[in-house]
């Protein structure tokens, strides 16, 4: 068995390679994530239901109301009345 001979370009490099330290490059440690607050959960708070839409009204209400709507018209007849007397 021979055992070949090493050219000069392989010594050299051999002999420039030996006293430098071998560093393996490696992956940068990530960044320490930050540290959120705990936000405290809201109870669950109870809402109160809507109002019915159709409360039936009294008859004191219902009064009252067709007397808003007596007053309301009349209102409206005498503007349009003073309206009309007072165009040019």
């Amino acid at each position: 068995m021979f055992l070949r001979k090493k050219n000069k370009n392989q010594q050299k490099n051999n002999n420039y390679y030996q006293g430098i330290p071998l560093v393996i490059p490696q992956a940068p440690t990530p960044a320490p994530k930050p540290i959120r607050p705990q936000i405290p959960t809201i109870p669950n708070i109870p809402r109160r239901p809507p109002a019915p839409i159709n409360i039936p009204r009294t008859p004191n209400q219902i009064q009252s109301d067709q007397s808003l709507q007596q007053r309301l018209t009349n209102t409206e007849e005498l503007l349009t009345q003073h309206y009309l007397n007072h165009q040019i």
